[in-house]
């Protein structure tokens, strides 16, 4: 996460990562070397950026599968941490954006009432397997999207693993979803947006000086929307 000075020069304001660990443990503010332009390329000057549970696993390093997939086995490959996605949302919030039904999963289970689902989208969830298989249709379909346990190997992706291979021998169709940003989504939700169709959830914003907090706040379960890091207001300082 950075921001531009408001001097001209080879550097900028940023959160620097050089180790693995807690963000209370690793983070700092400081300056880093303003990134080089090459050709075909744009240099853009970023306003804010979120925080989540992504953020959180590139700053400890675990589990240790996101160190092999390329971001440093002993110490991060990129010096400044950033990444995207939501945070945790409460019931009276998602019913504000339109739920039809909403299931407080810490006081009754998702297929209570004997209910079963045609599709469940398991997002950031450490359900088991069979649990999820247990709550869809004979013919329904799963598909779980990231996951949240204590392991250090894999951290829940072995019920992506496991659920695909499974998959081939059963009625229900078993899967996993791995995104990345492209133009043309990135257009198509910006419409959205704009259009008012999509509304996001903000919950709190700090300042960039406050990102550590940020991502204690986000990894101690507080959140109920998107955690913003303001970037633009440390510009004009």
């Amino acid at each position: 996460m950075t921001t531009s000075t408001t001097t001209a020069g080879t550097t900028m304001q940023a959160i620097i990562q050089e180790n693995y660990g807690e963000a209370e443990n690793v983070l700092r503010l400081g300056q880093a070397g303003r990134p080089a332009i090459g050709d075909r390329e744009v240099l853009l000057r970023v306003h804010a950026a979120g925080v989540d549970r992504g953020v959180w696993h590139l700053v400890a390093g675990l589990p240790y599968a996101v160190r092999l997939a390329g971001y440093g086995i002993r110490a991060p490959k990129t010096p400044v941490p950033g990444r995207e996605v939501a945070g945790r949302i409460d019931a009276d919030v998602v019913k504000s954006i339109g739920a039809d039904r909403v299931i407080d999963y810490t006081r009754e289970d998702i297929a209570d009432g004997g209910r079963r689902y045609d599709v469940i989208l398991d997002t950031g969830g450490n359900r088991p397997l069979r649990q999820l298989r247990r709550d869809l249709t004979p013919r329904g379909t799963l598909v779980i999207i990231g996951g949240e346990t204590d392991g250090r190997w894999l951290g829940g992706s072995d019920r992506q693993l496991r659920a695909v291979m499974l998959s081939p021998f059963t009625s229900q169709h078993l899967s996993t979803l791995l995104c990345s940003e492209n133009k043309a989504d990135l257009i198509a939700l910006t419409e959205m947006i704009e259009s008012g169709q999509v509304t996001p959830v903000i919950d709190k914003v700090y300042p960039l000086s406050e990102t550590i907090a940020a991502i204690r706040y986000m990894r101690d379960g507080h959140a109920r929307g998107k955690v913003v890091i303001d970037i633009s207001d440390a510009s004009h300082r």
